[in-house]
């Protein structure tokens, strides 16, 4: 027993110094493919796994002698994947879990991803989020790796009628995702990615992950990672085929698309691309999920919030942002596919094609939308209405193929990078 310790002592050891030297500045490219030679070589002994549980175990210690925070991380990938293979045990890595330090935020991500590899494999993924023994924290990275673990590895029938699964979920989402951040914002997409739905979801947390978009006065991570779990928790229940309630019920999930067409310039400088890309998304989601109400709506008297989300929506299509526009036009193909059969447009043909020509030259221009002076026209969303000016609906599904590279009859093709 001892010579074995010594050995896993040593075995650690070089561990650490080969990773020095890989994360050392001004090393040369020889020395460098060496140490990562050498490393690798030293990962694939037989007892590199207990070696970097020692590793993990005394990282104040080492990191007091400046071992490099690589060596940790590469030491959490090692037992992550000795517990895949049943060489580590779930409790093991629940206690390295509780005692690592916030600074190693990426070796807590790979255990947790172990310890709920053991959790889903043992059918305890409620009974190891409600153990009770981890800070908040650390059960949010845990229960972000339950959901991730639970939707890639089982069938989504036999998730569907998994207990723990639900049980487990429904922990998460009641109490662990908030107050909303970001990291509860991903762990809500994690368990969306299980089957959770915005109708499913408890009311306060869609009311909270809508209220960090709105203003995004939590910063632009939070908001970012909020629209993204609103995003994934819309497309489960249109991937799920739930049964949409009246269209006042989803005001909530309108408003932000109502907003992004005259704040998407500013919100786009004031919180980077990335949040645009995820508004554009989520709007592409919302609309999708919606657009039989959607278009049910138009023209009717409590038609005003559709026709203002639809036409945030088509200002979108022109966007300067690739993913954004996309995003748009992917939404707009949807709702036109969900319009009613005998749904026909409420203007002229003439009168229409001429201002869809003017709009989407101006879109694509990254131009104001004309403001019609109050008209049907200028309140409804027009950089694609030429799929309303054919002489017969049944061409709708022809004026498709306009994004996919072939022009709809003389107007201008919105190109898709």
């Amino acid at each position: 027993m001892a010579a074995s310790a010594e050995a896993i002592h040593a075995l650690a050891n070089e561990i650490c110094v080969a990773a020095s030297t890989l994360h050392g500045a001004g090393v040369d490219a020889a020395t460098l493919t060496a140490a990562n030679a050498r490393l690798v070589a030293l990962c694939q002994e037989p007892l590199a796994a207990a070696a970097c549980e020692c590793i993990l175990a005394n990282w104040e210690q080492l990191a007091a002698q400046r071992v490099p925070e690589g060596a940790f991380v590469l030491a959490a990938g090692v037992v992550e994947a000795a517990c895949r293979r049943g060489a580590v045990s779930g409790d093991a890595l629940f206690r390295l879990i509780e005692a690592l330090p916030d600074g190693l935020h990426a070796c807590v991500d790979k255990l947790c991803a172990g310890a709920a590899f053991c959790a889903v494999a043992a059918g305890q993924e409620h009974a190891a989020l409600a153990a009770g023994t981890l800070p908040r924290d650390r059960l949010l990275l845990l229960s972000t790796a339950l959901g991730e673990e639970l939707g890639s590895t089982v069938h989504p029938i036999a998730l569907a009628a998994r207990d723990t699964a639900a049980a487990a979920s429904r922990l998460s989402l009641e109490t662990l995702c908030l107050p909303v951040s970001a990291a509860s914002a991903r762990c809500a997409s994690a368990w969306a990615g299980c089957g959770a739905t915005v109708h499913s979801a408890p009311g306060s947390l869609v009311a909270a992950l809508a209220a960090a978009v709105d203003g995004a006065a939590g910063g632009a991570d939070v908001a970012t990672a909020s629209l993204l779990a609103l995003r994934d928790l819309v497309t489960a229940a249109a991937d799920r085929g739930d049964d949409v309630g009246p269209l006042g019920a989803y005001e909530l999930l309108l408003r932000p698309v109502v907003a992004a067409a005259a704040s998407m310039p500013r919100l786009h400088d004031a919180l980077g691309v990335e949040f645009a890309n995820a508004l554009g998304a989520y709007a592409a989601s919302v609309v999708e999920l919606l657009a039989p109400r959607l278009a049910a709506a138009l023209g009717a008297p409590e038609g005003a919030l559709a026709e203002a989300a639809l036409s945030a929506l088509g200002a979108n299509c022109g966007h300067e942002l690739p993913n954004v526009a996309a995003a748009a036009t992917d939404a707009w193909v949807k709702f036109y596919g969900a319009l009613p059969a005998g749904f026909a447009p409420p203007w002229r043909r003439a009168y229409a094609t001429h201002v869809v020509r003017l709009v989407a030259h101006r879109a694509g221009k990254g131009c104001e939308i004309p403001n019609f002076k109050g008209s049907y026209l200028g309140r409804f969303p027009l950089v694609l209405a030429d799929f309303w000016t054919s002489d017969h609906l049944s061409e709708r599904s022809r004026s498709v193929d306009a994004f996919s590279g072939t022009r709809a009859r003389g107007t201008l093709m919105l190109k898709r990078t």
